[in-house]
């Protein structure tokens, strides 16, 4: 991971539209999930299995998957109910098998993935 880390979050700041923040997000982070998929399909398998894994890469995972909920979430936060909706959306699009599922299964690609899902995200009412 540490020749091709994850998408930094800090960067997506930068980025005044939430449509066009989530977009970018999500085809940062699919695009990492399809370069690095076997690596990471093994990691998500086996660190709550293995303890050493356990110890080391879930802190770091489930860190790095808040910071990215929380910084695409705060595009569309307005403290209102709605903003929970979309938050828990935020979590279901960034996710490896969110990811897997509309790639690998369904045959979209990343891009049409990335664009699906931001949509989804954007419609949450």
């Amino acid at each position: 991971m540490s020749q091709d880390p994850t998408p930094d979050p800090a960067a997506w700041l930068e980025i005044d539209d939430s449509c066009e923040l989530i977009g970018t997000a999500l085809s940062e982070i699919y695009s990492h999930y399809a370069r690095n998929e076997k690596m990471i399909g093994n990691v998500f398998r086996d660190m709550y299995l293995v303890e050493s894994m356990r110890s080391f890469n879930v802190p770091l995972v489930e860190a790095s998957f808040a910071a990215m909920t929380e910084i695409i979430s705060s595009a569309f936060a307005d403290g209102s109910d709605l903003a929970a909706r979309q938050r828990a959306m935020v979590s279901v699009a960034i996710s490896f098998n969110t990811w897997r599922s509309l790639v690998k299964i369904e045959g979209l690609t990343n891009q049409e993935a990335a664009d699906l899902m931001a949509q989804l995200v954007a419609c949450v009412r």
